[in-house]
């Protein structure tokens, strides 16, 4: 049996243009500034506990203070008030005695928010090499990261050395959140605990159930970079076969799960145990090289479940500033960056690039750096699509003509960079060796990174080097899919693409593909 015919490209994007242009957004919101308060005189001293207080109001950041303000845009018009969580998080100098997590209601009518209490006490004896001692409240309105604010508290400079830069003042500009967004089923939220490279706060919560919210520590005894790497070292051996690799990716799967936070995993069985499994997940995490998508859930005396990636639509978002990526990204045009190489040619990247601009009318981009530089400087799209080969996984660069490249640490000095923040594009990387097993996924400063640092709405890369035929496979499902349906989930069509690596034959690269963005984003809203 065949399915009903896929739509007309032509028919696709005049009904994306005639939805964008029919929306418009009530302008009714609610924009505050988070602060935090303290009860101690400082600097404070080790031992001495104290009370912290977090709130929103309409006054200005205060010295000291790192913002990012909360706004919420497009309120229904019966909704006079908004229940907002906070979960507080400190340096390794301080410890929350208590629950960290507590909630504050703002409403139209009241400059201020009510206020979220907490003790924290100072330890005795001071962590050495802890950093500037610091406390930071981060915000979710209905499952979303939308904002948070940080703050210095000085402690006996008799009792400790701090490193690095005094704080100032900021004011960031918080990104918009709509209010009536798709809620995803559980929200993993990982913070690096302030002077602990390695050592991680996590929050995870979740609406099903009637809604749930734990948290816990995260270490991995080390670097989790390198943890990463000797989980996947059978996986990217070269002397492993196709049908080892499947079973490495599995092994690794377990692995990661096994390795997953306690209260995570306990919530995740619970959810199972109560079918009422999650099917939408979001990952705002400042680990950036643990593979959440490859976990096998695993427990004894129980079958292994498919992966995190294969059964949920998995969205993840990296950074510090604590605000949830949009929901709409609304695929009009395109710029396609295929290099028609000389040597190690990709048999599919022209059809790719056609396909591409049939489907989103745009440009094609040059293919050397200063006329790919310029180009990308003054032309902007909704779609950035890149069908090219990957080099030098640890650096995370592309191959462009005359022995030329483009690498992560360019995107953002250069055109591209003025590219994304001109329109907010998805940006799909469709390109082999752009990752390794072990090198891609550990590399903090790849592309991703950089696109997510230049306002890219969402992004696609593969975490691994992938089959040429794969890929463009993988390109030719994804944009089918999004011409069936433009209201379908990003993240939702590269689960479906993700489980075939899993099937008896599959082959691994359907499994290397990452969603960078909300799990929810789509071309389309639904109606």
């Amino acid at each position: 049996m065949t399915g009903p015919p896929a739509p007309d490209p032509d028919d696709v994007i005049a009904g994306i243009d005639e939805y964008a242009g029919a929306f418009d957004p009530v302008d009714v919101g609610i924009t505050r500034t988070p602060h935090i308060d303290i009860d101690a005189d400082e600097p404070v001293k080790p031992g001495e506990t104290f009370h912290v207080v977090v709130y929103m109001d309409t006054t200005v950041p205060r010295a000291g203070e790192t913002v990012e303000d909360f706004v919420v845009t497009n309120i229904w018009a019966d909704e006079v008030s908004l229940d907002v969580d906070v979960w507080l998080t400190t340096s390794a100098d301080f410890v929350v005695d208590g629950s960290p997590i507590a909630a504050v209601t703002l409403t139209r009518s009241n400059a201020s928010s009510t206020r979220a209490d907490f003790t924290v006490a100072v330890r005795d004896p001071l962590p050495d090499g802890a950093g500037i001692p610091r406390l930071c409240a981060r915000f979710d309105y209905r499952l979303r990261a939308s904002g948070s604010v940080e703050r210095e508290v000085a402690i006996d400079s008799d009792c400790v050395t701090v490193d690095g830069d005094e704080p100032t003042a900021i004011a960031r500009s918080g990104a918009l959140l709509k209010s009536h967004v798709t809620v995803p089923d559980l929200q993993i939220s990982v913070v690096r605990r302030r002077g602990r490279q390695d050592d991680y706060d996590v929050k995870i919560a979740t609406r099903l159930l009637g809604g749930l919210t734990v948290e816990d520590q995260w270490s991995f005894g080390g670097s989790s970079s390198d943890f990463v790497a000797a989980t996947l070292a059978e996986f990217a051996a070269p002397s492993t076969t196709r049908r080892g690799r499947q079973a490495a990716l599995r092994g690794a799967g377990i692995t990661f799960f096994r390795s997953a936070p306690g209260e995570f995993k306990k919530l995740y069985w619970q959810l199972i145990d109560a079918q009422t499994p999650p099917h939408t997940v979001m990952v705002m995490s400042e680990e950036p090289s643990v593979p959440w998508e490859l976990m096998i859930p695993h427990r004894r005396g129980s079958a292994d479940l498919p992966p995190l990636g294969a059964s949920c639509a998995v969205g993840r978002w990296q950074g510090s500033d604590y605000v949830a990526p949009d929901q709409w990204i609304p695929l009009q045009d395109s710029i396609v960056l295929a290099p028609d190489y000389e040597t190690r040619k990709l048999p599919h990247a022209t059809r790719e690039r056609d396909l591409v601009l049939k489907m989103f009318p745009g440009h094609a981009a040059p293919a050397t750096f200063d006329d790919l530089d310029v180009f990308y400087a003054t032309h902007a799209a909704s779609l950035l699509h890149f069908a090219c080969h990957g080099e030098d996984a640890t650096l995370q660069s592309i191959r462009l003509l005359n022995n030329q490249r483009l690498s992560a640490q360019q995107v953002l000095g250069g055109g591209l960079a003025t590219a994304c923040r001109q329109k907010l594009p998805l940006v799909f990387l469709n390109a082999c060796q752009l990752g390794r097993p072990g090198a891609g996924l550990v590399a903090p400063d790849g592309f991703a990174t950089s696109f997510i640092a230049c306002d890219a709405g969402a992004v696609i890369a593969p975490l691994w080097e992938v089959d040429d035929e794969i890929a463009h496979k993988v390109a030719v499902s994804f944009y089918d899919a999004v011409a069936k349906d433009p209201t379908t989930p990003f993240a939702e069509i590269l689960r479906g693409i993700r489980a075939r690596a899993y099937e008896e034959d599959g082959d691994d690269s359907y499994g290397a593909y990452c969603f960078y963005g909300d799990p929810n984003a789509a071309a389309r809203q639904p109606e």
